[in-house]
This record gives structure tokens, C-alpha cells and sequence, in this order.
């Protein structure tokens, strides 16, 4: 397995230097090896890794250097011709793994914390995932992981690659997907009539339609998550709204104050409030769970939004113009840093969707690859 270095990954390891070494050192390219001890530590991946650029600092409260890089592995497989065959969603496992989506390539993958991947897929299951798209996936409450086919089905993944498929009485685009407060999985369904969609583990599926009022014929209801409060938030993206459904099917709605602001991805912050991105803005907002709206400026475009490990707020920024990716953080208090992603090799690279992971870094599927981000302590 060949990982690329994209930026950092933060370690701390107590090490030896001579005293005269300065408190902050960066080495790269050729340079990091054999640079000074500590670097041949601290910067070296291991086994299957390559580090091209690494940081090394000593702070002065506790006397151990740290280092910090981003690796990013290559997907082992694409189908010839499939220019479009990237990973989507991202969830951490019951397996101490990262599990992923492959839309067109119609594959589940899953990622070790070293970087070794497994595929599963219908040419070898014999199932019928590549009429499905996989999109979004997460944890189930029974050791498996779910996932929305944005064709229409729902799929359960056991950690040894067994595939079940459900599909909803109407057909729809199945978007968001999260675990409930009711052990149930719970979905968005993007075509007209919109409506969110429960699913038991044993297959049984309700869907709860959405107020019809003035809705536009194509609303792309998107991500979806567990609040603070036991109920279900979501976002409506041509509507420009934020919902809400209690566990017995009551939807309440909260209109976003600027047209256009399209929010797309939404999470539970550090603070107990609903996080989410405004694609049509460049903007993240913040709502509480009585309905009071912040709205903060990201500087860049956005995608994905999740809780990091580090009490921040953390998000995709993906630029489909072909310019610079980041990947950015914000603070509870509304403070911005983006953080550069080199490209990743293949078409119309951009940073996808992310995750914590079960080792305490930052998981992003980006076009072939995968990437892992430690944030700076």
C-alpha cells in the first residue's frame, strides 16, 4: 500500500536533540531523512508509507517535539473508462475501521487505520449494489453498516462483506443517512413527494412526507443526524430550510434567512447545537435546538461538516473549478483556518465527505483516494 503525503499528521514522542537545536524546525523533500534524530522518529510512517514533507516543533511548556503530516491512499480499483468512479460517504465502523462508499464504482470499501483497503461488490457477491449508487453510509446499531443507494435502495454491509439490500414502497433518491434515538436508521428521500424514511433492522421501512406547501418539483433533501434533543434534524436545500422530525413523524421547519444559502451537510457540534454548510453562500451556520440562527462566513467554498476530535467544527471545502481543496476548521466562536489538500491524481479531484476516526483523526474520501488529517494539539 502506497500512501502520498498530503500535509499532517500530528504525533508527539518524547526524543533526544542537541541542545542547540532550534524550537521549530521543518524539513522537506529529500532533506527529511537522517535531518536530525528526532526526525527519523517522528516523520518516518512506517512500513508502506512515504513522508515528503514533515514539521517539527518543540513547545516550550513540555519539551517534546511533535511532528505532523496527511497521508492519502489510492483506491486499488477503478473500472477502465469510469471517469466518475470516486469515493463518496465515510463513517467509522464497529470494526475499529473506516467504511466507504464507491458510487459508480459500486463498491463498499473499507480502510484500516494503517491504510490497507478491502472492496466488496456485486460482481463478486452477485448482488444487485451497482444499480444503486452507494452514497452515504454509517454505523448500525446491530455491528453493521447502512447505506443509501441514491438510485433508490437501502443496503446493510456485515463487516465480512455480506450485502443486503432493502427497497422503500416508493421509489425515490435516498441522500442522508444516520442512526436514530430509536435504534432505527433514518434517511432522506430526495424526489417529489419528499419524505424521510425510517428503516428497522429487520427491514421494515416508514416514510413520513414532507408539508407539501410551495415545493419545488426537485428539492434535494440531503443529510441527516441525530440532535441533542431525540429528534431527527435535516437539511432542504432548494427550500433553504432546516428540519426537524420528532420519532413519531411531527416535522417542524426553520426557514434560513438568505435566499440561495442551499445548506447542504449538517452535525451536532461541541456545544449541542446543529452545525451545518451553506453550499449556495460559502457559509457555515449554527442553530439551536429552540430555533436561534448564527451564520458564519467560511472564506471558501463548502461541503462536508462533522465534529472533530479537537472540540472544533470541521469542513470540506472542495473547489470543482480545479483550483485549491481545503479542508477547513472552525472554532465554536466562529474562527475559520483552511488548510491546503494537494491534488490527489484523476479527474475533477475534490474533497468529498469526512469523518472522525476510531483513532482520533480526521477521515476524508477525496475523488480515488482516501485521506487521514490529524488536527495540531
Amino acid at each position: 500500500m502506497c500512501w502520498l503525503p498530503l500535509d499532517w499528521q500530528l504525533r508527539k514522542k518524547q526524543v533526544s536533540a542537541p541542545a542547540t537545536h532550534a524550537h521549530e524546525v521543518q524539513v522537506t523533500g529529500d532533506s527529511l531523512k537522517g535531518a536530525f534524530d528526532a526526525s527519523a522518529e517522528l516523520c518516518n510512517p512506517g512500513a508502506g508509507w512515504t513522508a515528503r514533507a514533515c514539521e517539527l516543533w518543540k513547545p516550550e511548556r513540555t519539551g517534546f517535539y511533535q511532528a505532523r503530516t496527511l497521508y492519502l491512499v489510492f483506491l486499488p480499483s477503478v473500472p477502465a473508462g469510469c471517469a466518475n468512479c470516486f469515493a463518496e460517504g465515510i463513517t467509522s465502523g464497529p470494526d475499529h475501521t473506516l467504511w466507504f462508499t464507491e458510487g459508480f464504482g459500486a463498491k463498499i470499501g473499507r480502510i484500516t487505520v494503517d491504510g490497507r483497503i478491502t472492496e466488496f461488490s456485486d460482481v463478486q457477491n452477485g448482488l444487485p449494489i451497482g444499480n444503486s449508487y452507494p452514497y452515504r453510509i454509517v454505523s448500525g446499531p446491530d455491528g453493521t453498516l447502512w447505506f443509501t443507494g441514491e438510485f433508490g435502495d437501502i443496503g446493510q454491509i456485515t463487516p465480512n462483506g455480506t450485502i443486503t439490500e432493502f427497497t422503500p414502497p416508493t421509489y425515490q433518491r435516498l441522500q442522508g443517512i444516520t442512526l436514530g434515538p430509536d435504534s432505527a436508521l433514518w434517511f432522506t428521500e430526495a424526489n417529489p413527494p419528499d419524505k424521510i424514511g425510517r428503516i428497522m433492522s429487520n427491514g421494515a421501512i416508514t416514510e413520513f412526507p414532507l408539508p407539501a406547501d410551495t415545493r419545488p418539483d426537485f428539492d434535494e433533501l440531503e443529510a441527516i443526524v441525530t440532535g441533542p434533543d431525540g429528534a431527527l434534524w435535516f437539511t432542504e436545500g432548494r427550500v433553504n430550510k432546516i428540519g426537524r422530525i420528532t420519532l413519531d413523524g411531527h416535522i417542524t421547519e426553520f426557514p434560513l434567512p438568505h435566499a440561495e444559502s442551499e445548506p447542504g451537510d449538517i452535525t451536532v457540534g461541541p456545544d449541542g447545537a446543529l452545525w451545518f454548510t451553506e453550499a449556495g453562500r460559502g457559509a457555515i451556520g449554527r442553530l439551536t435546538p429552540t430555533g436561534s440562527l448564527t451564520e458564519f462566513p467560511a472564506n471558501a467554498p463548502v461541503g462536508a461538516i462533522t465534529a472533530g476530535p479537537d472540540g472544533n467544527l470541521w469542513f470540506t471545502a472542495p473547489d470543482r473549478a480545479g483550483g485549491t481543496n481545503h479542508l477547513g476548521r472552525l472554532t465554536p466562536s466562529g474562527v475559520v483556518t483552511l488548510f491546503d489538500v494537494p491534488e490527489c491524481p484523476g479527474a475533477d479531484f475534490f474533497v468529498n465527505q469526512l469523518t472522525t476516526g476510531p483513532d482520533g483523526n480526521l477521515w476524508f474520501t477525496a475523488n480515488r483516494c482516501i485521506g487521514r488529517f490529524a488536527p495540531k494539539g
